[in-house]
């Protein structure tokens, strides 16, 4: 006689049976669209809903607590479970009809039915104890941290490969400049353009780096504001000025809108001119040859503030890139590409340089090729106290024939150094590290030293302390010439000694300035 085929019906009599037995496990049976056809005791008793109230309705309809998506999702429907043919588990928060909150583990397993074909699943709710719960937890904040970290690895890698694209781009002009040179013949016109090409990239490669740095900065606090009254309409004419000529080499054109009054802030002027030449230089990269771009300063003395806008005419900002890019001026999280919403590494420089003066920087554009505009608002100061009417004198480099000691052990820095001082009229000596320095500042007495910092065996800080404590050397003027540029860097040059301290690499008109100091040294 054949094998009779197992009766379903007669199954889950048998399952109901051995369901109800049980104490500590809730369990029920679903149909294939995930209605509920059987509910035991334990079910009722964790849940707090009975079998009359459940059965025929779908096992979603149970509650979870809201607001708590994240750990109160309930599992996936039936028909999603029969057909993935797997076990789902989804530990959580539910609730009970009289409001409490309790912790359990909800599985829902497919029930195989004739030829393999499913028809329906077995669902299993777990109160889980204090333990289990903290296990739990436990766990879910594993995940969450893991979560976060992967998180900030992408970030941290978008950041790394966004610095190599921007690295690259002046490089590869610098390399091309440097081969033509060499194949270039004698042609002084071709020359003149070379240098001129890198000298501008130069440039760049040095914002670059100073950006980055000041971002990391920025971002441990470590930034401190010695903050004196500014005029913006001074600081947006220098930075406009600063960006000129490659807004001219690009047919671009560049005005300056100001309010006849100055506009007064409490601030520090470098770190403003920072937050506008990262907007200009935005503006120059992503405006079209015959495009303008307009730097607006206003003074708006109703709420009290001051704007500082920067329009362009250019590619302007998708919608959806404009919402991520506002997002990112309000935070610390987004991409920083304005092609993908931002700006580069000079938006999170901007945004932290402005935060700490107190205020706000926002965007805005219409769409693709409609411009955009970035606006600086920042508190309102009254007139400085302190201005004086008789400005400062103009600018001499070649007012005094100084004698200058350069203390440098990077050979071409030391003779580029060289060549450029004795240009301006200048009597120029070289020592390559720090015992040779002070020895020769014995011999030649100085007007001044500039000084590196990282010397071998006798380093920039010990030269300054010793020429400083000998009679012989003290009246030189001292000033620090170092890649190391950290505000803790600038003030343990001053406190070893020195009366100055220029990031390489300095701009030369910057060192003649502080050097014709000199001349008037008491």
């Amino acid at each position: 006689m054949a094998d009779r085929e197992p009766d379903p019906e007669e199954n889950d009599a048998s399952f109901q049976d051995l369901i109800e037995g049980l104490e500590d496990i809730g369990l029920a049976l679903l149909d294939a669209s995930g209605r509920v056809r059987s509910w035991n005791a334990a079910a009722t008793r964790i849940t707090g809903h009975d079998a009359s109230e459940m059965v025929g309705r779908p096992i979603d309809s149970l509650p979870v607590p809201t607001g708590d998506a994240r750990e109160g999702g309930q599992a996936a429907s039936g028909p999603a479970v029969l057909t993935s043919g797997a076990t789902e588990s989804d530990p959580g928060w539910r609730s009970r009809p009289d409001g409490s909150r309790y912790r359990a583990e909800v599985k829902k397993t497919p029930l195989p039915g004739p030829a393999g074909v499913p028809r329906g699943f077995a669902w299993s709710i777990r109160e889980l104890d204090d333990e289990e719960s903290r296990d739990d937890h436990r766990s879910r904040r594993l995940e969450d941290e893991l979560r976060r970290s992967g998180d900030a690895s992408r970030r941290k890698d978008e950041l790394l490969s966004l610095l190599a694209h921007q690295l690259r781009n002046p490089l590869a002009p610098i390399r091309n400049g440097l081969h033509l040179l060499k194949r270039g013949g004698d042609d002084p016109r071709l020359s003149i353009e070379i240098y001129e090409l890198m000298d501008r990239q130069v440039d760049r490669l040095a914002r670059i780096v100073d950006d980055v740095l000041e971002v990391s900065r920025l971002s441990r606090g470590l930034i401190v504001l010695e903050p004196q009254h500014v005029d913006l309409r001074q600081v947006g004419r220098q930075a406009l000025e600063a960006r000129r000529p490659e807004a001219d080499r690009l047919g671009l054109s560049m005005v300056v809108v100001t309010p006849p009054a100055p506009v007064w802030v409490r601030a520090e002027a470098v770190r403003l001119r920072q937050v506008v030449e990262a907007l200009l230089e935005n503006a120059i990269r992503h405006t079209g040859r015959s495009g303008s771009i307009t730097l607006e300063i206003v003074a708006d003395a109703a709420h009290p503030c001051s704007l500082m806008i920067v329009r362009d005419t250019g590619a302007g900002i998708a919608k959806e890139n404009l919402h991520k890019l506002s997002e990112a001026l309000a935070s610390s999280e987004g991409s920083l590409d304005r092609s993908r919403g931002g700006l580069g590494i000079g938006l999170a420089l901007a945004r932290g340089i402005v935060e700490l003066h107190g205020g706000t920087i926002r965007v805005e554009s219409e769409g693709n090729g409609r411009g955009a505009s970035f606006t600086v608002e920042l508190p309102i100061a009254g007139p400085d106290p302190a201005l004086r009417s008789n400005p400062s004198p103009p600018f001499a480099p070649n007012a005094e024939r100084l004698s200058i000691l350069v203390v440098e052990d990077n050979a071409d820095a030391a003779e580029s150094l060289k060549r450029l001082l004795r240009l301006h009229g200048h009597e120029v000596r070289v020592a390559d590290n720090g015992v040779d320095g002070v020895a020769e500042a014995k011999r030649c007495h100085p007007d001044a030293v500039v000084c590196d910092i990282g010397l071998p065996g006798m380093d920039g800080y010990a030269v300054a302390t010793a020429l400083r404590g000998d009679p012989e050397t003290a009246r030189a003027r001292l000033i620090a010439v170092t890649g190391y540029g950290r505000a803790e860097d600038r003030a343990r040059a001053l406190s070893s000694g020195f009366d100055d301290h220029i990031t390489k690499p300095a701009d030369p008109e910057v060192l003649l300035r502080k050097l014709v100091i000199a001349v008037g040294r008491s």
